[in-house]
């Protein structure tokens, strides 16, 4: 299975940059191709919750579910992701601190169905580049709402 990692240093806390990633209904705003998205299991977020996206990727508009395998605050969050109802891969989100902010990594795990394999070097990278985007837009929507001082 291609195997896609980035990572960033995010100007927040790591409570805040999970509160952030689990915060379903509000990824539209910070993740790349995400036009809709929305928590579908009631309550706070762990194993099991489940979630929906409507994304546009490469133009090809799809619908997303997906389900957290793993979910510890202000730590990790491990989700599979199925794409119109077939398996597409697990993103994992790790969280580390470093300094005054946290040290961001994803790494994501993908298949592509059937002859679209052949497009696996040419969609590797453009993930990537999307995952780096999505690294820095987290970055600017987490400290954007940290408390400043002064």
């Amino acid at each position: 299975m291609p195997h896609v990692e980035r990572e960033g240093l995010v100007h927040a806390a790591p409570a805040a940059v999970y509160a952030a990633l689990v915060d379903f209904d509000g990824s539209k705003t910070w993740l790349s191709g995400v036009s809709d998205s929305k928590q579908v299991t009631p309550g706070p977020v762990k194993e099991g919750t489940k979630f929906t996206q409507r994304r546009v990727t490469m133009g090809r508009p799809a619908d997303v579910q997906g389900t957290v395998l793993k979910a510890e605050p202000g730590r990790q969050l491990v989700l599979d992701i199925h794409r119109d109802g077939k398996p597409a891969g697990v993103a994992t989100w790790t969280l580390t601190p470093e300094g005054a902010g946290t040290r961001v990594k994803c790494a994501i795990d993908f298949r592509l169905p059937g002859l679209m394999a052949l497009m696996t070097p040419m969609v590797k990278g453009t993930i990537a580049k999307q995952t780096q985007g999505d690294i820095e837009a987290l970055d600017r929507k987490v400290a954007s709402a940290a408390p400043r001082n002064g």
